[in-house]
């Protein structure tokens, strides 16, 4: 019995002195390596922790430093952050009593543990910054849990809408999901909400005005996964826009009414003006659009440009017309139907210019003294008859000439009254038009101003509420 007793007390004392072994504090460095050793000896980064159990947690959570170079062409936003992921791995229990912290240098943590497979599923472009050495942080505290963090810097594509350019506003995302693990395996969950810290707001362009995070279940062609979405909303800063292109625009189209003042005869300095103006918008419209993308819709700046390119085009017109009106009104003259009275003048004028020559008057005074001076009433007849015709064709042709040099010399009076008429109709109907242009072309100008600001801002604010 004795001996019995004996064998029992060696061995607990000696299973008691193998768990104080196995459970001691290490108290120096090489006590830790030793646990290190102990604790990786038998252990498989390439499988999950309890892989035949219920799905590991994965708890996440972001400090974004910047956002940057929100890329209208290439449809992407970069965006520079601290990533952190915390699960729990029960292989990597160990007996300090307080966090153990990996520096894994040039080696990356997934060739030492087991670490999720986390990738940005929209990111077009990611890297991990290494200066000056791998940005990782390893922490596995006593009970198994570990944090991995690490500065990441991802760019994820953005389709932009431009309906409302350039007052308009943005709403980008990212995606986070694990590659290979299905639901079945690995869930992911924000650590808080809404998840993501941001130190800094201030961009070049843009200005963030709301952000929030979600999760949940996608089904893709390989399974169910879940997807954590972290979604940003940003508005477009108008300075640039405004004193790159909007105020120069507007200057140019006010440059352009300066022609309706200038002479009418001062034809290069008119029309000089105008294609210069009209090449400076176009000018202004081909940089804007260079920089954006080739859509296939009507942008807001798109409508400001083309009425400023309509106004200046406009102005030039109204300048043709102008020197044209005189040619147009001279036409429909021409065609203009002619009334009773002047149809008739017109019908019956030759005739009475005409008229000594079909029918030459008589001397009186002449023929009558013939009857009574002579007995010989034939030879005085026919000496009356010659005397007459020779007198007669003398005074005809007398008075012919001084009625036509009368008629060439009335006709030509009347012609140039009803030229000068005209020319003064002319006068009068170009002033009209310049006048008119004057009033007219800022007017409606400053009425297309008025409801194009109202109604794109007034959109602006709204699609800033509803998002």
């Amino acid at each position: 019995m004795l001996p019995l007793l004996t064998q029992f007390f060696i061995f607990l004392v000696t299973w008691i002195c193998s768990i104080q072994a196995s459970t001691k504090i290490p108290q120096n460095d090489s006590d830790i390596r030793n646990m290190m050793k102990d604790m990786l000896k038998e252990y498989d980064p390439r499988l999950r922790p309890n892989y035949l159990g219920e799905p590991v947690e994965v708890i996440v959570d972001a400090t974004i430093l910047s956002f940057t170079n929100l890329d209208a062409i290439n449809m992407m936003y970069t965006v520079d952050m601290f990533f952190r992921q915390t699960w729990k791995d029960h292989r990597l229990k160990h007996s300090m009593n307080k966090t153990l912290t990996l520096i894994v240098g040039t080696k990356h943590p997934t060739d030492i543990i087991w670490t999720p497979d986390t990738v940005f599923i929209n990111s077009v472009t990611s890297s991990m910054h290494h200066v000056t050495v791998n940005n990782h942080k390893l922490d596995i505290s006593p009970d198994g849990n570990v944090f991995w963090g690490t500065r990441v810097t991802v760019s994820p594509s953005c389709y932009l809408d431009l309906h409302s350019y350039p007052m308009d506003v943005q709403n980008c995302k990212f995606d986070i999901v694990s590659y290979a693990y299905d639901a079945s395996h690995l869930t992911y969950k924000w650590k808080q909400h809404p998840g993501i810290k941001i130190t800094d707001r201030k961009m070049a362009q843009f200005q963030l005005v709301d952000f929030e995070t979600v999760g949940k279940k996608e089904v893709y062609v390989a399974g169910s996964f879940f997807v954590l979405t972290g979604k940003f909303q940003f508005k477009r800063l108008m300075g640039f826009a405004v004193l790159q292109i909007y105020v120069p625009s507007i200057a140019i189209v006010a440059v352009s009414w300066i022609s309706l003042w200038i002479r009418r005869n001062a034809t290069p300095a008119r029309v000089g003006l105008c294609i210069t103006t009209l090449l400076t918008i176009s000018t202004i419209w081909a940089s804007v659009n260079a920089t954006l993308p080739r859509v296939n819709y009507v942008k807001a700046i798109d409508i400001f440009l083309m009425t400023s390119f309509c106004c200046v085009i406009c102005t030039l017109l109204e300048y043709t017309l102008v020197l044209n009106c005189g040619s147009i009104l001279d036409l429909l003259r021409r065609n203009r139907k002619p009334d009773k009275h002047e149809d008739t003048f017109r019908l019956l004028s030759p005739h009475f210019a005409n008229v000594n020559k079909n029918y030459p008057m008589i001397n009186n005074r002449t023929t009558w003294s013939g009857f009574s001076s002579s007995g010989n009433h034939d030879n005085n007849v026919n000496n009356n008859n010659s005397n007459n015709n020779n007198g007669g064709d003398m005074s005809m042709r007398m008075r012919s000439g001084t009625l036509n040099k009368n008629e060439m010399a009335r006709k030509k009076k009347e012609e140039e009254d009803l030229s000068k008429k005209h020319e003064e109709e002319n006068e009068r109907l170009a002033d009209t038009i310049e006048v008119f242009a004057r009033v007219f072309f800022p007017l409606i100008y400053m009425l297309f101003n008025v409801c194009y600001w109202t109604i794109y801002l007034h959109k602006d604010h709204q699609e800033e509420k509803s998002v």
